[in-house]
């Protein structure tokens, strides 16, 4: 076995799952909406890594963390990480899991495909995030982008959100599901 197919077999076996908690996200596009900063048309989002620690490690482990510094005088720089959204996975990877809660009301939706997108246009207030490493190899080039698996995000409701809120309908008959 070469070196290059020993690299390979090293990074098929990474199974690491990565969990941020109450975190921010920077730049939504589950939409997939094509643009200056996405070139593709491809869903991904950059959650922020609030441990600078914890940042370096993952950087350390050829993570893509991106940093960027302090805007004005007195804050602090934000460590951040762009993690990808693929619902047309292979069969044998799950599709991730996107759960949208309401705010205010605490109405909790799931997510799909088609519906991720909503986020791009809301405020987060906060996400709980899990993302699965996938290794990659380009001739000398190696690195590990992050994939979705699990997501749950906080979002500010709105006053259509309130409004329907305060209104009792059966499930059945409510006007948004």
């Amino acid at each position: 076995m070469n070196t290059f197919d020993r690299e390979r077999a090293k990074l098929k076996d990474y199974t690491e799952l990565v969990m941020l908690l109450d975190t921010k996200i920077l730049f939504p596009n589950l939409s997939g909406t094509k643009g200056p900063m996405n070139v593709n048309g491809k869903k991904s989002f950059h959650v922020v890594i609030k441990d600078p620690e914890q940042a370096q490690v993952l950087a350390n482990e050829g993570w893509n963390v991106k940093f960027r510094p302090p805007r004005e005088e007195g804050d602090i720089g934000i460590y951040h990480l762009e993690v990808n959204v693929n619902f047309d996975s292979p069969s044998w990877m799950r599709q991730p899991i996107i759960v949208a809660v309401e705010g205010d009301t605490g109405q909790k939706n799931m997510l799909t495909d088609d519906t991720c997108g909503m986020i791009d246009h809301r405020k987060i207030l906060s996400a709980d995030v899990e993302f699965r490493a996938r290794p990659w190899i380009d001739g000398t080039r190696r690195g590990i982008t992050a994939w979705l698996t699990r997501m749950i995000v906080t979002l500010e409701a709105n006053d259509m959100d309130r409004k329907f809120a305060e209104l009792e309908y059966p499930a059945e008959e409510a006007p948004f599901h």
